[in-house]
C-alpha cells in the first residue's frame, strides 16, 4: 500500500527532517527573475542563448569572493549545535545554487504533525541560533521537493554536492 501519495497528511511517511539555507540578494533574485521569464516567454535559439547566459550570470555570482561565506558560518554553526548538543548526524549539501541543505535523517515513520514540527522545529532553531540564512520556504513536508544529490541545478547547472560537515569555506 503506497500511502505516500495519498491525501490524508496523517498518512504520510517521513525519513528526515530538512532545512535550508540560502543568501538572497537583489543580484540573485534578478537572474532567477530572468531565467524564469526566459524559460516561459522565449523560444528557440535566443532561448538556449539566454538560458546559457543567464546561468552563467548565476555562477559567477554565487562562486565570486566569499558571497557564499555567511552562509556556511551560519550552517557550521547549526551543524555543531545538531552534532556536539543534540548528538545528531546531519548530512550536508551544496545546493547547486545560493547555499547548503541539512537533512537529519530517521527512519520511516508517520508523523501526523509533521509540518507543525517542522515549523516548531525550524522557529526554535532560528530563535535560539540567531539564524538569519534558514529559509521558511521549506516548511510544507508533505509538497516540498528536495534536490536529489549529484544532480544538476537547473538554475547554475552546478553539481549538488554532499559535503563532510567539517570541510573548510575554502
Amino acid at each position: 500500500d503506497l500511502t505516500w501519495n495519498g491525501k490524508q497528511e496523517e498518512d504520510r511517511l517521513t525519513d528526515r527532517l530538512f532545512f535550508d539555507f540560502d543568501i538572497k540578494t537583489n543580484e540573485s533574485k534578478l537572474i532567477a527573475k530572468n531565467l524564469e521569464d526566459t524559460y516561459s516567454n522565449v523560444t528557440g535559439k535566443e532561448r538556449l542563448r539566454l538560458i546559457s547566459k543567464y546561468r552563467k550570470d548565476y555562477r559567477k555570482l554565487i562562486l565570486k569572493d566569499d558571497l557564499l561565506l555567511p552562509v556556511y558560518d551560519e550552517v557550521m554553526r547549526f551543524i555543531m549545535v545538531l552534532k556536539d548538543d543534540l548528538k545528531l548526524h546531519p548530512y550536508l549539501t551544496f545546493s547547486g545554487s545560493s547555499g547548503f541543505h541539512v537533512n537529519i535523517f530517521m527512519p520511516d515513520q508517520k508523523l501526523q504533525y509533521i509540518n507543525y514540527v517542522r515549523t516548531k522545529l525550524h522557529n526554535v532553531f532560528k530563535d535560539k541560533l540567531n539564524l538569519k540564512y534558514q529559509d521558511d520556504m521549506v516548511l510544507d513536508a508533505i509538497s516540498r521537493k528536495q534536490r536529489v544529490p549529484y544532480s544538476r541545478n537547473p538554475k547554475t547547472e552546478l553539481m549538488v554536492i554532499p559535503i563532510p560537515c567539517d570541510i573548510s569555506y575554502d
